[in-house]
């Protein structure tokens, strides 16, 4: 089993794939430990989606960013000015928190 590493889990597919991983009696303790921690990452991240703007992409990916004044607005990181740039103004709001966006609706039959 040590084939398997630590990686995000985004789905409850995913989280049910760990918890397989974690009842498997071929696994070693630090080996539980991570599908642990993995599986307490997830449901962290299920309850409460943002994260500290440190952590977010900073390859052009939109993101939904917020700031303590609880502003929230996508924004994507600009490299030539460093900073996080906005779609309806040029004004420098700084973020705080970015979550993911989510996913665009079902096409309707």
């Amino acid at each position: 089993m040590s084939e398997l590493v630590k990686v995000p889990i985004v789905t409850i597919n995913d989280l049910a794939q760990v918890k397989e991983w974690f009842c498997d009696p071929r696994a070693t303790a630090p080996e539980r430990y991570m599908y642990f921690e993995a599986m307490y990452d997830s449901l962290v991240s299920f309850i409460n989606p943002w994260q500290p703007i440190s952590t977010a992409p900073k390859d052009g990916t939109c993101i939904l960013a917020a700031n303590k004044d609880v502003w929230q607005w996508c924004a994507a990181w600009n490299p030539v000015r460093e900073s996080w740039g906005q779609n309806f103004d040029d004004t420098q709001t700084v973020p705080t928190h970015w979550m993911p966006l989510p996913a665009p609706p079902a096409a309707e039959d």
